[in-house]
């Protein structure tokens, strides 16, 4: 029996692609291109979290009155398909910028990376790391 090729990342210095950075109240903009990819990486994780699902994302960052900058950073494998995604979203309080999950202050409390089975180890920090970079954020 042979074994299975594991699926492989572009390398570290290779740019999350594909990486959107939208601001809320947006409707379609990044969301709309995320979608499939989204949910099929949802559905492969077997993540019964629905908060990680696309539809409450989507819904939380498009919702009327949203102050929030989004940004969704996403790792392909290489071979195709999302390995992972994170999800965030920067806002001011109390004078100082937060980052934080998105939808983070709509009472769950289980937000999180979503993640591929055969995702490699690390790669939720590299998502975190890729996603804090100054330019990232505008």
């Amino acid at each position: 029996m042979s074994a299975q090729a594991q699926p492989r990342l572009p390398s570290e210095d290779a740019p999350a692609t594909p990486a959107w950075i939208a601001g809320s109240g947006q409707p379609g903009r990044p969301w709309a291109a995320l979608e499939r990819d989204w949910k099929l990486l949802y559905h492969a994780a077997g993540e019964a979290n629905p908060l990680l699902s696309w539809e409450w994302q989507s819904g939380w960052a498009e919702r009327p009155g949203a102050r929030e900058q989004v940004l969704v950073v996403a790792q392909p494998f290489a071979s195709g398909g999302l390995a992972g995604l994170l999800a965030l979203q920067r806002r001011r309080r109390r004078g100082l910028r937060q980052v934080e999950f998105l939808g983070q202050g709509s009472g769950g409390d289980e937000l999180d990376c979503l993640l591929h089975p055969a995702a490699p180890a690390g790669l939720a920090a590299r998502l975190l790391r890729l996603a804090l970079r100054p330019q990232r954020w505008s």
